[in-house]
């Protein structure tokens, strides 16, 4: 039986090795959460948007494929050609919370999993 914490461990596991080893990954893994502790996630997310870090906006397309997974569904599965800030405006502030507490304890597994040093 696979619980949350599992979940979690496997998606940040993926989005790790699959585009962000590296400074980029290991960078952005260190930075993210205080930025969305401090500000929130929308505004986290307007600042990578508003930037176009091309390594933060794959790295926040993650965290939406997570939030829509099945096992996890915080989000609308079907809801897939808006980006993430997009969907978190329209949503109610219930919704926000919970996908920022979702996304906060899925980059504390993908912080672990992010290699820092060269590319």
């Amino acid at each position: 039986m696979k619980n949350l914490n599992i979940i979690r461990a496997k998606s940040a596991f993926s989005a790790a090795q699959d585009t962000y080893c590296g400074k980029n990954g290991g960078e952005l893994a260190k930075k993210l959460p205080p930025r969305i502790m401090n500000s929130g996630l929308i505004q986290a997310l307007a600042f990578a948007s508003a930037s176009e870090n091309e390594n933060e906006i794959k790295l926040y397309e993650k965290i939406k494929e997570y939030l829509q997974s099945k096992d996890v569904a915080v989000l609308d599965p079907n809801d897939k050609k808006r980006s993430l800030l997009e969907i978190m405006l329209d949503s109610d502030s219930r919704k926000v919370a919970l996908a920022t507490r979702e996304t906060l304890a899925w980059l504390s597994f993908f912080r672990r999993f992010a290699k820092k040093g060269g590319e």
